[in-house]
């Protein structure tokens, strides 16, 4: 499954919510080395219970992301 998020890096929780058609991922990391995006596919495969994979935006805070294999 391909699904478009959207990033709230720095934010005060880890939350992963539903904002109408997308999901918004926020994130305690912040936007810096990789972290944010890091933190994110960690809090996805968590809500999602399968691996996830950043396949485009790794410097957008909108992002494509796979779930699954």
């Amino acid at each position: 499954m391909i699904i478009t998020i959207k990033v709230i890096p720095s934010a005060k929780v880890n939350r992963v919510e539903s904002q109408g058609d997308r999901l918004v991922v926020r994130t305690t990391a912040p936007a810096v080395d990789d972290k944010a995006n890091v933190a994110v596919e960690r809090l996805l495969k968590a809500h999602f219970g399968q691996p996830v994979t950043i396949i485009r935006g790794s410097h957008s805070r909108t992002k494509v992301v796979r779930v699954g294999s």
